[in-house]
């Protein structure tokens, strides 16, 4: 078990719940992805039933374990801190891809604004969308999904 797992088990104990083999199974499928994955990437890979992956999710988001990505009118999911460092995403309108960013800068700058009107921040999301590289180069910059 490594560290991940560990904080997690030890989370679960904490709250007195069972680490079953469902929850740790979703648990390393978020755990080994690059980028914030939806709902039937992470049934793939599982290869479980849909609803306790929906309702390990749901737990997990509850817990702070995960945290929803919101991409239009879609969902995907990825680990939340302190399970993954803070991070931001851009998605792409053309391919649906989502890319994933950390800036000081604009971390720096978001809290200096929210300083700026008073507010002591506790957490922020930042969700930017356009069209990929990839896509621009096909030539789909006019396919963007309004």
């Amino acid at each position: 078990m490594n560290a991940l797992e560990q904080r997690l088990t030890n989370l679960f104990t904490d709250n007195q719940l069972r680490m079953t083999a469902p929850r740790m199974a979703v648990f390393r499928v978020l755990a080994n992805a690059e980028d914030a994955l939806p709902l039937a990437d992470i049934a793939s890979a599982i290869k479980g039933d849909r609803a306790t992956i929906y309702r390990t999710l749901d737990l997990f988001i509850s817990l702070g374990v995960v945290q929803r990505v919101v991409t239009g009118f879609k969902h995907r999911y990825e680990l939340a801190a302190p399970f993954h460092s803070h991070h931001h995403h851009i998605h792409c309108e053309v391919c649906d891809k989502v890319i994933s960013f950390d800036s000081r800068s604009l971390e720096a700058l978001i809290q200096r604004i929210a300083e700026q009107k008073g507010v002591h921040l506790h957490t922020h999301t930042l969700e930017l969308a356009g069209c990929c590289d990839d896509c621009q180069n096909r030539g789909n910059i006019d396919k963007i999904k309004h």
